[in-house]
């Protein structure tokens, strides 16, 4: 699905991040796998923490597109 312009998915800790993707957690455990729901909580946060150390030196991170 194709969320409309302007009804865009969004975080409150970084608002002008874009949301490229999105998975049901209910998905996920009627196939009794947690594992991916696991892996992308540790994936954000260690992503969230480079963000972090690199505002901290001054360094500009790169938006996820650019990447």
């Amino acid at each position: 699905m194709i969320f409309p312009e302007g009804q865009e998915p969004y975080t409150e800790f970084r608002p002008e991040e874009k949301i490229h993707a999105m998975a049901s957690s209910r998905s996920f455990n009627a196939r009794m796998v947690t594992s991916p729901i696991v892996s992308g909580a540790i994936n954000k946060g260690l992503i969230e923490l480079d963000r972090q150390v690199k505002e901290i030196m001054g360094i500009t991170p790169k938006p996820i597109e650019e990447v």
